[in-house]
């Protein structure tokens, strides 16, 4: 998504949301260092989970043709953005643009199938999905709508923006970094990163699940 146009979004958004919607308790309260520490987490976790389906799909596109011309229009997805100067990259797929996509999906999404239903996981499924529907590309919907739920979920406890859009922009970051960065060494050093916060990540939704129980 364009810079330009992920600042003009973010700012409609951030005004149709505050008109739509008053702003809800958190279930649960948490610091500002402890929520950027599990968003950090749950960002990398998230990516790991993605790492593992995609390699899932790497390793079905061996021994089903039917794959390959998916997978090969996944892998091609960002060039275009990618080619022009890192800063407007950085802007739209790590900056603005988880900026956007949370207020749209976490926020008036989320927000709205909440008013429709006392269902406590209909809004965060549900969002999620449509979070991984909006991507296109079944590969990368279904790692996003699994990123989609988890974020939902999030939102869901802690009702704090600033969290849910920092998770999903350490998650874009991870796969998105600077060009002097983006070597072997540290894309592998990443890999496993993310591969060790899957389970603290689910530690920390649990966590999440049993001090809402708790205030409730």
């Amino acid at each position: 998504m364009d810079a330009t146009l992920s600042v003009l979004l973010t700012i409609l958004l951030v005004i149709v949301y505050r008109i739509m919607f008053r702003k809800k308790k958190a279930e649960v309260s948490l610091s500002l260092p402890k929520g950027l520490l599990f968003a950090t987490v749950i960002g990398f976790g998230a990516g790991g989970i993605a790492t593992i389906w995609l390699d899932f799909i790497d390793y079905l596109t061996l021994h089903f043709h039917v794959l390959q011309e998916e997978s090969s229009a996944f892998s091609g997805m960002y060039d275009d953005l990618e080619q022009g100067p890192y800063l407007f990259t950085f802007l739209a797929i790590v900056a603005f643009g988880p900026m956007v996509e949370e207020i749209l999906f976490r926020g008036l999404i989320f927000r709205s199938f909440e008013e429709v239903t006392s269902l406590p996981w209909f809004a965060f499924v549900l969002s999620g999905v449509l979070f991984g529907i909006w991507h296109g590309s079944f590969i990368q919907g279904v790692y996003t709508a699994i990123m989609g739920i988890i974020l939902g979920y999030f939102i869901k406890k802690t009702r704090s923006f600033l969290f849910v859009i920092f998770a999903h922009a350490v998650n874009n970051l991870s796969g998105t970094l600077p060009p002097s960065l983006d070597t072997d060494a540290n894309n592998t050093l990443i890999t496993w990163l993310s591969y060790l916060c899957i389970l603290p990540a689910l530690v920390i939704l649990f966590y999440l699940h049993q001090k809402s129980k708790q205030k409730a």
